[in-house]
């Protein structure tokens, strides 16, 4: 019998400094995070998958890997929204919650597109793209 993978992500974990502010910043932009998280790791149900959060070094140990890193991780995440305003309102959200915007928002052809950092530093695109509109549905 061959074992595929199937095409979906389950769970994205993410290793922070510090799991308390992460929550209070993905909290504050309007998730909820489900009943079993806690001071060690929480858990946010998304509409696909859920967001994890758990202490850099604890994760790293997981895969007895190395929590040192730098630079850019060669990924980010992509949130996609049904207006081009929601695209501007989700990044002054992301800075008055202690993120940061890695990239002002820029119109194209049916698009606008800005990108955001969570406390860590990790990446969010925020994409208004219509033609797309099975991301935002």
């Amino acid at each position: 019998m061959t074992t595929t993978m199937k095409p979906r992500i389950a769970v994205l974990n993410l290793g922070v400094a510090d799991v308390a502010r992460s929550r209070a910043f993905y909290e504050g932009m309007g998730w909820v995070a489900r009943p079993e998280s806690s001071e060690r790791a929480v858990f946010f149900e998304l509409e696909w998958s859920w967001l994890a959060l758990f202490p850099r070094e604890g994760l790293a140990a997981l895969s007895k890997s190395s929590a040192e890193g730098s630079g850019y991780p060669g990924f980010c995440f992509s949130h996609n929204v049904k207006t081009p305003e929601e695209v501007n309102a989700i990044l002054e959200r992301a800075k008055e919650l202690g993120g940061s915007v890695v990239l002002e928002p820029e119109d194209g052809p049916e698009r606008r597109i800005g990108y955001m950092a969570d406390p860590d530093g990790f990446q969010w695109e925020v994409a208004w793209t219509p033609k797309w509109h099975e991301l935002t549905d």
